[in-house]
């Protein structure tokens, strides 16, 4: 049985081969255009997402500030509002609205997930120019290059957040 099982896998080992007569795939200017594209597109999807991120930001600020301002402020004049219930409970639906804002938006985990993916851009816009400034006879392999720089940007336009 144990016999069986090792011809098998070593003749389906023998058919898997690669063939020794292919050539690897020579960097050529077509492939460097194709990685510069890339470059370019990692580059400006960086700048977008930093853009984006601090306009959430912003947003996030006035959103959740009011929501910490307002009940101190009203802790601190408790006494005399205790006159105005009206104008507490006033300002307390404020609070209310703008916490319910905050929660709804989640303006914090978009601000944190544009930040991310500016940052995720870049280094790989960086392993792209750190690889093509090699001589070509000291870069990797080409196909294997194109095949992960390809991988790690398609994985990163799917997962971004929408700008």
């Amino acid at each position: 049985m144990a016999q069986e099982l090792n011809e098998i896998i070593v003749s389906d080992n023998s058919d898997s081969m690669d063939d020794p007569e292919r050539k690897e795939l020579l960097w050529e200017e077509r492939e460097e255009k194709v990685i510069e594209a890339w470059q370019e597109h990692c580059r400006v999807a960086s700048k977008a997402h930093g853009r984006k991120a601090r306009v959430m930001k912003k947003r996030y600020t006035c959103v959740t500030l009011p929501s910490i301002l307002i009940p101190v402020a009203i802790s601190g004049f408790s006494t005399m509002l205790t006159e105005r219930p009206l104008a507490t409970s006033g300002l307390m639906v404020i609070v209310s609205f703008f916490s319910g804002i905050s929660g709804f938006l989640n303006l914090g985990q978009l601000t944190e997930k544009h930040f991310q993916f500016q940052a995720l851009y870049a280094d790989l816009a960086l392993d792209i120019e750190t690889e093509m400034c090699r001589p070509k006879r000291m870069r990797g392999p080409c196909d294997v290059f194109l095949e992960h720089v390809r991988s790690q940007l398609s994985k990163l336009d799917l997962s971004a957040p929408n700008l």
